[in-house]
């Protein structure tokens, strides 16, 4: 039997103030704090997450109407490092919006910005905004299925027919 996700479930994002952050996330995009904080010590921080002795880490969890954001925040604090896109490992998170234009807004209101400007891509605004930490987030209206169209739009013959494989089979 092959392993298969059933999908995304959260991203861990570092934060320097978890209570800032939350608010950002409740604020801008309607969020939900699912968890109140709480404290990891010992192994997990130190050794798991690479903190160094005497780490702590406190955690909670933002829901949205599918998925989470698990925010961290480290003890003692070290900055994050800000890299642009091309050179991050995770490079952003993308969260389905109502509005594109409605959402930009409200992540400057709540103390993020918009990098450059809402694009129309396919047909459909796309943004790229960052939270007050610097984490790049990609706005759109479109789910993922829809995502999926788009590409094949505008680059044709990309779009893979999850009922067969490549070999036509």
């Amino acid at each position: 039997m092959t392993a298969s996700a059933r999908g995304g479930h959260h991203v861990a994002v570092r934060v320097a103030d978890l209570e800032r952050s939350v608010a950002f996330y409740e604020e801008a995009l309607g969020g939900r704090q699912r968890t109140r904080p709480f404290t990891l010590t010992g192994a997990f921080p130190e050794r798991i997450y690479g903190g160094g002795p005497g780490c702590t880490v406190r955690v909670c969890h933002v829901a949205f109407a599918t998925g989470a954001l698990e925010l961290f925040e480290f003890s003692p604090a070290r900055p994050a490092p800000v890299a642009p896109q091309a050179d991050a490992a995770l490079m952003h998170a993308a969260f389905q919006v109502d509005s594109v234009h409605q959402s930009a807004a409200a992540v400057v209101r709540a103390g993020g910005t918009v990098v450059g400007e809402v694009v129309d891509w396919g047909g459909k605004p796309f943004a790229y905004c960052t939270d007050p930490d610097g984490t790049v987030l990609e706005l759109a209206e479109v789910s993922c299925e829809e995502t999926f169209g788009l590409v094949e739009a505008v680059f044709p013959g990309s779009l893979i027919d999850v009922g067969s494989n490549e070999e036509g089979h």
